[in-house]
């Protein structure tokens, strides 16, 4: 992900509390200055992240070349039980120009959905068939 990859990855997720506390990823820099951002963001209504409705947004992260979790605890970011949202990894808007990866896993959430790419700035999204 980054400057020759894909520039989001994102997972939905229904809430099942009225706040979240904790946010993470499991990140990895690929190649040089491969920065990132987390963030969780609202359901376009269409099945896809609306990467303009942020509801939170981590710092910009530079990933280490050995890939570890990147956690933010101690949040407060309010949300609707039953509401699918999405963690979003966002490797478009930060300037950087190298590249990341970004951890998946073979195990659903509960709304279970593929995780889901965009290579347009989110204009369009495609699921991961992994």
């Amino acid at each position: 992900m980054g400057a020759s990859g894909n520039n989001f990855f994102a997972q939905s997720f229904y809430a099942n509390v009225d706040y979240i506390t904790e946010v993470g990823a499991w990140l990895q820099e690929y190649t040089a200055a491969g920065q990132v951002r987390i963030a969780i963001v609202q359901d376009d209504g269409f099945g896809n992240p609306d990467e303009n409705a942020v509801l939170w947004e981590s710092n910009l992260i530079d990933p280490t070349t050995i890939g570890s979790w990147y956690t933010y605890s101690n949040l407060l970011i309010p949300v609707s039980i039953g509401t699918k949202y999405w963690l979003l990894v966002d490797g478009v808007n930060t300037g950087a120009s190298g590249s990341s990866y970004a951890g998946t896993s073979s195990s659903y959430t509960d709304t279970y959905e593929n995780l889901k790419y965009s290579n347009d700035g989110g204009v369009t999204w495609t699921a991961d068939v992994a």
